[in-house]
């Protein structure tokens, strides 16, 4: 019985980072990794008897507030008028229910930070080299000059949208400073030079996307990491850095053409949000459900789509505000988006001082993304819900060592 115990928990790990990896694709390519992942893990519930891991401390009431904000739409349903969008609405808020349940369970001793960071980084790397080398082409890579929508258009049929391809490697960029800073003297030279090399790609496939969200990131990440690391060392140039950093991030998005007022002006999310805008006047409070608030949303935003969003979307059975905050207002009102910023900001107080600031880091990044795309209820949630068992319950290797050199699955028995 051991030995299939720890082959259901080896093999667990393997699908969790066959999961990660798959993170980077379209929904439809990692139907098998998110089969593999949650299978394996219903077996585990029961080989390693999981039940006995429930504790109640700070960590829970993370995954309490996740197990909320997927009841929400349950218990907002009996007061609605429709329900034609509720089942395909609920689809999408899955994983919240998943990974709380994650949570509240636990996972394996075998699960470590860095195996998962490192994940995040080669995956992103091996996307990069599959899209430029086997989709574009070195060739045409050199000698096209239309070689930046090229790989774009690859990325598009090959891979993701920009929106899920940017944030997975804007994810990698924090990765890659973490482990720089907690392990910058273990780490040979040619290592260093590696995991630098790797953001300097990273970073640079980010600032030709045609995402706007992803790329501005991208540049915050970067001069903030420098700004980290000088105040570590000399706290005054780090605030005068500070102050200078907003500046310097205007000026280098400047350049980049999808930044042009022309390009704003055309941009479809403001007619989104201001339909989005439209619903909530009508009852900001307590919103109307998601069924009903997509029902009235749907009218609100045909007033002001233009014919081309209309023909390029009309296959869509749910086009939602591309906008987090807007999204829960309309559903749950003031509820709605109080839960949503309780969701984001208290990871910060309940993870471990050593992994804080890297916390930051990641929610700052899904607070940014949600202000143009629905984050947690829609794309995006399985994303949300594995960096919370990242960020909160995986065993931080990355620590000199591990209190009572314990290594049990426990969220508070193992000091992370």
């Amino acid at each position: 019985m051991n030995n299939f115990r720890k082959s259901i928990n080896y093999f667990q790990l393997f699908s969790a980072v066959f999961f990660t990896a798959s993170l980077i694709f379209w929904e439809p390519m990692q139907r098998p990794a998110i089969a593999l992942f949650f299978g394996s893990y219903l077996i585990e519930i029961f080989t390693d008897q999981k039940w006995k891991n429930i504790q109640f401390n700070k960590k829970s009431i993370q995954y309490a507030a996740m197990f909320f904000f997927f009841a929400l739409p349950f218990i907002y349903h009996p007061f609605e008028k429709t329900s034609n969008f509720f089942y395909i609405s609920i689809e999408r808020r899955v994983p919240l229910f998943a990974f709380a349940l994650i949570g509240m369970l636990g996972i394996n001793k075998l699960f470590k930070l860095s195996y998962f960071l490192n994940t995040f980084i080669i995956m992103s790397l091996l996307a990069i080299c599959y899209l430029a080398f086997f989709r574009v082409g070195l060739n045409a890579l050199i000698h096209n000059p239309q070689r930046i929508d090229l790989f774009n258009e690859s990325r598009i049929q090959w891979v993701d949208s920009h929106m899920i391809f940017n944030f997975y490697l804007n994810i990698s960029l924090i990765s890659i400073w973490y482990i720089l800073s907690r392990r910058w003297k273990s780490l040979s030279l040619w290592i260093r030079a590696s995991y630098i090399g790797a953001m300097s790609i990273i970073f640079s496939v980010l600032s030709i996307s045609d995402g706007r969200s992803g790329f501005l990131m991208s540049i915050i990440l970067m001069f903030s990491f420098l700004i980290f690391e000088i105040w570590k060392r000399k706290k005054k140039i780090g605030v005068i850095l500070a102050i200078l950093v907003p500046f310097m991030v205007i000026g280098l998005a400047s350049h980049k053409q999808r930044f042009d007022k022309n390009y704003v002006e055309q941009e479809p999310r403001l007619f989104l949000w201001h339909g989005a805008f439209e619903v909530i006047k009508s009852n900001p409070v307590l919103g109307h459900g998601i069924s009903d608030a997509q029902n009235m949303y749907s009218a609100e935003r045909a007033i002001y789509e233009t014919k081309e969003y209309r023909e390029n979307w009309k296959s869509v059975a749910l086009l939602d505000a591309h906008n987090q905050y807007l999204q829960s207002i309309m559903e749950f009102g003031i509820i709605g988006l109080c839960t949503v910023l309780f969701l984001f900001l208290f990871p910060i107080y309940a993870v471990d001082e050593k992994r804080r600031i890297m916390t930051v880091f990641i929610i700052a990044t899904g607070m940014f993304q949600s202000l143009f795309d629905v984050f947690m209820t829609s794309t995006f949630s399985d994303l949300y819900g594995w960096l919370m068992i990242l960020m909160l319950f995986m065993y931080n290797d990355y620590n000199s060592q591990p209190k009572n050199n314990e290594t049990g699955i426990n969220a508070e028995v193992i000091q992370r």
